[in-house]
């Protein structure tokens, strides 16, 4: 059986239905044999090619979701290569080819029963739905297609979710929500005739997409994100330095970037201590890119102390005098202790460093 062979017998079946008569051509693609193809269904033929150029996923799951288009072929070739124990079906429902979702999604079980038949599945894999039916249906949008997976896989455990069928709106959906929840990612790639604008079943490619969450570290993007809005610099930059070395593999380009972001949360992190003059030095040995500092670190970097092991190695300057520098400590502080609140809670903190304060203005 050659590819030419394959080829010839794909047109045929193209040539021998419409659109409308699916579960006819469902039939002779999944059982009937033909002698071009060694008494082989044109499926089968199709599964049996792929699996010989290595173009198959060697590890199946337990939970395949597939959102259904108007071609079956590469869902069922989907089925066929991950065995799936459940199969959800995730329809639009505005409906097919004039039928209701529903019904399609009849068609859609009637075919992967060929399957059993044919013996290219051990069982018949569950479909769920709702309401007595097969499949969910979703409104033509990302964010109802996102929104019902998440309610129909709260439960479920490896789980691919084949983004192959179904309309770009309703892909980008489960592709986001595969993405977020940490799924596998599958499509079935394929050649298409230019003529017929139909993709040859002998050379798919059914594989797995990366996930862009893990690929370019995006969920450590969004810590490292959140922890620098809630001012915890140390955390969020240690966060940074874990994910560093995956991200610069991925964009090697990255490193430097990184880098001086992780220079900035380490100056940060000085000045939200009330380092000041730790802070200002650190800006200026990193030789970071100007930006406004904050005006404590500006107005009393110079002046404030410096503390290595048990002594000072910069005695703190007298600055009561100075009105200006008293307000700039006072303004700095009172954030500070805010953040104490706002942040972390910290309440116990902030009244101490309220007291602290409190005595300072006291003395000015």
């Amino acid at each position: 059986m050659q590819e030419s062979d394959i080829e010839r017998v794909t047109k045929v079946y193209w040539d021998c239905f419409e659109p409308s008569q699916i579960d006819e051509a469902m039939h002779w693609y999944v059982l009937e044999g033909q002698k071009q193809l060694d008494d082989k269904s044109l499926l089968e033929a199709e599964l049996d090619y792929a699996r010989s150029k290595g173009r198959l996923p060697e590890q199946d799951c337990k939970t395949l979701v597939l959102l259904v288009g108007y071609s079956l072929e590469p869902l069922l070739q989907s089925v066929c290569a991950y065995t799936p124990q459940k199969v959800m079906l995730i329809l639009n429902e505005d409906g097919y080819l004039g039928e209701g979702w529903d019904v399609f999604a009849d068609h859609v079980k009637e075919a992967i029963g060929l399957l059993v038949e044919k013996g290219l599945l051990t069982k018949q894999p569950e479909l769920p739905g709702e309401d007595g039916k097969v499949g969910y249906p979703a409104a033509d949008k990302p964010s109802e297609v996102f929104q019902t997976l998440v309610k129909v896989l709260h439960n479920e455990t490896n789980v691919v979710i084949d983004v192959t069928g179904g309309k770009k709106s309703m892909v980008s959906g489960a592709y986001l929500y595969a993405a977020y929840a940490g799924a596998r990612i599958s499509y079935v790639d394929n050649e298409y005739d230019p003529k017929n604008r139909r993709p040859y079943g002998y050379s798919c490619r059914i594989g797995e997409l990366d996930n862009p969450y893990q690929t370019f570290s995006l969920r450590e993007w969004e810590r490292v994100r959140a922890l620098y809005r809630n001012y915890q610099f140390r955390e969020a930059r240690r966060v940074l330095q874990a994910m560093s070395p995956a991200m610069t593999e991925v964009m090697p380009k990255s490193a430097q970037p990184i880098r001086t972001l992780q220079d900035f949360l380490g100056f940060y992190e000085r000045w939200d201590s009330g380092n000041y003059r730790g802070a200002k030095q650190f800006a200026s040995e990193q030789n970071l890119p100007s930006f406004e500092q904050p005006s404590a670190v500006t107005e009393l970097g110079d002046r404030w102390f410096e503390i290595s092991g048990n002594d000072f190695t910069s005695k703190p300057t007298h600055f009561y005098g100075d009105m200006d520098a008293v307000r700039v400590y006072v303004a700095d502080e009172l954030a500070r202790i805010r953040r104490l609140i706002d942040y972390s809670e910290d309440y116990r903190s902030a009244f101490l460093r309220a007291g602290s304060v409190n005595e300072i203005v006291m003395l000015a």
